[in-house]
This record gives C-alpha cells, sequence and structure tokens, in this order.
C-alpha cells in the first residue's frame, strides 16, 4: 500500500488536479473507473492515479450520469408491494444491442431509500452505472461506477411478511449478461448500508458480475469505507429465505472462455442475522464459472469481515479464490492482513468455510498463492451433529492437472465447536485430490487451533501435505 482509500477519495472528489498527485490504494493490475468529462471524452482514474482521456468512438449504447445532490424514496403506506429504484448512469432490461456499450455512474450526493409496512413483497434497488436484467452484447460492454456519497437501504415489515424482496446495490457491475466481452470497474469510497425487518435478500455488488455467458470477462471492484448488512425477524414474521451476499470484482454463476478478477476490501464489512439463511462475501473470487479456460483470481482483504448469525445454516468468505466449474487453467491469488471471524448461534446444521488463494474442481493446471498476517476464528456454538468447518488457504481440492501451491500464514487460526460429530479442517498450502504432478510449499508461524464439544467427528490440519494424489473425489 503506498497511499489511503482517503487520498483516491480526493482524486475522484477534486479531478484531475488532485489525481496527477499518483495517489495509490493498491499496487498490482490495473482497476480503472471511468468518469464524465467535458464533451464526449471520458476520465479514467486508475489505482496509479493517472488520468486518462478515452473517446467511446464508436459505441452503440453510452450512458453518463452524476449525481451531487441526495436522493431520499420514502414509503410508510400499509400493505405496500412495489419497488423503489434509483439508477445514475445504468442499464435495466436492455436487450439485443451490439457495438460496444460504455456505462458511467457517478454519485456524490446520498441516497436513502426506506419503507414500512404491514406486509406484502418489495424491491429496493439502486444502480450506478451498472447493467441490470437482460443485457445482450455482441461486441464489448464497459460498465463503470463510482460512489463517493452514502447509500442506505432500510425495510421494516412490523406485523407480518406475505411475500418476499430484495434490496440491491450494484456498482459498475452486471446480471444476466450474454454477448462478447464485458469489462467492469466499481468504487465504493462511502458507506453502504441495508437492514431490513421481514424476508428479504440483501445483496452488494461492487464491479461484479452474476450470471452471464460471456467469452471474456475482466473485473475490478474497490471497498474502501464501512458494509453493513443487518436481517431481523418482524413481529409476526414467517416468511422468505433471507440471504446476505457482498461481492467484489467477482464472478459467480456463468459461462466465461476467459475471466480476469481483482478484488480490494479496504472498509469494514459486517454482516448480521437473526432470521436467514446464507451469509456470502466474495472479493475478487470466481464460483461456479462453467466452460472457462483460463482464470486468474486476485483479492486482498486490508479491513475487517464479520459474520454473525442466530438462524442461519451457511457461512461462507472467498478471498482470491476459485470455486467449481472446472477451468482448464487457474491461478489464485489472495492476501488477508486483517481480522476475519465467522461466529454461528444457530441451533439447526451449519457451515462455516473460508478459502483464500484456494482452488476447488479444477481441470487443468492450477497454482495458488496466499499470505494471511491477521487471525481468523470460525466459532460454532449450537450446531447440529452433521455441521462442518473449512479454512482453505493456498490450498487446492479436486483437481485433475499439475498443482503448486504456496501459502504463508502468521495470523492465529482458531476452529471451535460446540457441537457434537462436527467436522473441522484446516488446509494451508495443501492438496486434497490431484492426478497429476503437485508441488507444495507452506509456512506456518501462526498457531492453529481446533476444538469441540462435548465431542467432533474429525479434525483435519494439513500444511503443506498432500490426500489423494489421484483424480477421486476427497471428503473434507
Amino acid at each position: 500500500m503506498k497511499s489511503t482509500p482517503v487520498a483516491l477519495a480526493l482524486a475522484l472528489l477534486f479531478g484531475a488536479a488532485a489525481a496527477h498527485a499518483q495517489s495509490r490504494i493498491a499496487d498490482g493490475s490495473s482497476n480503472t473507473v471511468l468518469l464524465p468529462e467535458a464533451g464526449n471524452n471520458l476520465r479514467q482514474i486508475g489505482r496509479d492515479g493517472a488520468v486518462r482521456v478515452l473517446e467511446p468512438a464508436g459505441t452503440s449504447l453510452t450512458t453518463r450520469g452524476t449525481v451531487s445532490g441526495n436522493i431520499s424514496q420514502s414509503n410508510l403506506a400499509s400493505q405496500f408491494s412495489g419497488r423503489q429504484t434509483a439508477s445514475v448512469g445504468g442499464i435495466d432490461q436492455a436487450a439485443q444491442l451490439g457495438g460496444t456499450i460504455v456505462t458511467q455512474g457517478s454519485l456524490v450526493g446520498n441516497i436513502s431509500q426506506s419503507r414500512r409496512s404491514d406486509g406484502g413483497g418489495f424491491d429496493q434497488q439502486v444502480n450506478i452505472g451498472g447493467a441490470t436484467g437482460s443485457l445482450v452484447v455482441r461486441g464489448q460492454a464497459q460498465l463503470n461506477g463510482a460512489v463517493q456519497a452514502n447509500i442506505s437501504q432500510s425495510s421494516d415489515d412490523f406485523v407480518s411478511v406475505s411475500g418476499s424482496g430484495t434490496q440491491r446495490i450494484d456498482v459498475g457491475g452486471s446480471r444476466e449478461s450474454s454477448g462478447g466481452n464485458i469489462t467492469t470497474n466499481g468504487l465504493a469510497t462511502a458507506a453502504l448500508t441495508q437492514t431490513q425487518r421481514g424476508g428479504a435478500t440483501q445483496t452488494l455488488r461492487i464491479g461484479s458480475i452474476d450470471g452471464a455467458t460471456v467469452e471474456s470477462a475482466t473485473l475490478a471492484g474497490t471497498i474502501t469505507a464501512t458494509v453493513g448488512q443487518s436481517s431481523s425477524p418482524s413481529s409476526g414474521s414467517g416468511g422468505g429465505v433471507r440471504s446476505q451476499s457482498v461481492d467484489v470484482g467477482s464472478l459467480r454463476g456463468a459461462q466465461a472462455l476467459n475471466v480476469a478478477t481483482d478484488g480490494l476490501l479496504a472498509g469494514a464489512l459486517a454482516q448480521s442475522q437473526t432470521a436467514g439463511a446464507q451469509q456470502s462475501v466474495d472479493i475478487g473470487s470466481v464460483a461456479n464459472v462453467d466452460a472457462a479456460g483460463t482464470i486468474d483470481a486476485r483479492g486482498q482483504v486490508l479491513s475487517t469481515i464479520t459474520q454473525q448469525t442466530s438462524a442461519g445454516t451457511e457461512q461462507q468468505i472467498s478471498v482470491g479464490a476459485v470455486i467449481g466449474g472446472s477451468p482448464q487453467n487457474a491461478q489464485a491469488r489472495g492476501t488477508v492482513s486483517a481480522a476475519i471471524s465467522q461466529t454461528s448461534t444457530s441451533p439447526g446444521n451449519a457451515s462455516q468455510r473460508i478459502a483464500v488463494g484456494s482452488i476447488e474442481g479444477a481441470s487443468g493446471r492450477v497454482s495458488t498463492d496466499a499470505v494471511v498476517s491477521a487471525p481468523i476464528t470460525q466459532a460454532l456454538t449450537a450446531g447440529a451433529s452433521s455441521s462442518s468447518q473449512r479454512l482453505a488457504i493456498g490450498s487446492t481440492k479436486d483437481t485433475a492437472g499439475n498443482v503448486t501451491t504456496r501459502a504463508v500464514v502468521s495470523g492465529a487460526i482458531n476452529q471451535s465447536a460446540n457441537s457434537s460429530g462436527a467436522q473441522q479442517t484446516i488446509a494451508i498450502g495443501s492438496v486434497q485430490g490431484s492426478a497429476a504432478n503437485v508441488r507444495t510449499d507452506a509456512t506456518v508461524t501462526g498457531t492453529l487451533s481446533q476444538s469441540t464439544n462435548p465431542s467432533g467427528q474429525t479434525q483435519k490440519i494439513l500444511v503443506g501435505g498432500v490426500i489423494g494424489a489421484s483424480n477421486e473425489t476427497i471428503a473434507d
């Protein structure tokens, strides 16, 4: 790190003059944001602080939206079901577009969405330079969003929930896209908050893609401010799957030939549930991408991540990881330099999974590189007998090609389960299931701890080890 998130925020707020100060928020591959310039040009600000002026020559569709005043949407009606939408430079339900698409959204003023009723489904959506719905691109798509002011969404179903709803924030990202080449650039330098009582799905995506069929995808997302998602039941609330997800420079549920991701989290992130099902955080990761030729995933965590649930069944965090999809070639790079914790007091079956610079289910050559210098904690205080905890750092599982791993861990690792029969696994620079050449390199200077009460079914710690050097599926 060669500068602070504040330095980048100043560069964006005050334009080229501040940007020419050559501020940095991270080393490594480029992560740029396009902002409006005079005329038809775009101003591109990269992680290196450099300013470039681009011309969207030959574009079929170009959007440009900038908001410096505040936006407020409030609905207190009884039995209200509907939608609150705020879109700045975004695309929604656009189809059959050729040539080049460029979206540019810049938010400088606050956005607030609030809703209170005694039932009914609802949607709260904010789109800053993103593409949502069915987007068919026969050429190139460049999706760019920058958030420099707070965004908050709140919903209170104070009696009952007869339907379900969503709270969604998209910044420079896409969902349900198909076509040629897609590039995303998302940046958030101000607080993002989602709060709900009742039944809702909470989703936050920065420079990320969910559901796509593309030739290639290059994703970049950066968060330098706090992120909060909270969910609790309303009085008499009965229904709806309550899930929480945060994706930063990540790709999931897609078909793509080539993928490159770059995600950076430099602001504290917290997810909490007293009524819910799933919690997930993906930073520069790739999950369930089919037909992939080459995947290069890179994720960095510089601020804390906290997941807490008293009713959920699954907690998942991935940093620069590749999970599923059987890519031909995959590289995973993950760095964690701030504390990560998962806590569940749910009485049912619970699963806690963390992957840092790790790969699962690749069919070709793979390599991992992970560095963890901060503590990681997984705690199950009331899980049922089939509960599980798994932590993978620079490791691979169920791969078919050549494998090279590297992992350096100096932070303390702790897994605890107050659950009879729980399964616990810590894998560091290790290989579980491989059909070809294997080379591992793992160094651990921190404490590794596993504990169960009253008794655990299995406890497993692998450091630079190999289990099942064949093309078989290995259980945790």
